[in-house]
């Protein structure tokens, strides 16, 4: 069963926290590549990902690119 998150009293429903893991190199390379590939962050890459396997509910709204436009950290590969 999916919890839903506490969303407490006015604000934001949702606060970005940090959540990490250790990987092996290959592991990160491939869901670096898949992100590329599919032109979107690792963010939000991981986070449909997370939907898929029922994990937790996320909405649309949270996968969005929240970067600025100018950014160019992220460059689709020709």
């Amino acid at each position: 069963m999916v919890q839903q998150p506490d969303q407490g009293q006015g604000g934001p429903p949702y606060k970005d926290v940090q959540l990490s893991a250790m990987v092996s190199n290959h592991v990160r390379r491939a869901v670096r590549l898949r992100a590329a590939l599919e032109g979107i962050t690792v963010r939000c890459l991981l986070l449909r990902l997370i939907r898929q396997a029922g994990i937790a509910e996320i909405d649309e709204g949270e996968l969005v690119d929240r970067r600025a436009a100018g950014d160019t950290r992220l460059q689709p590969l020709t």
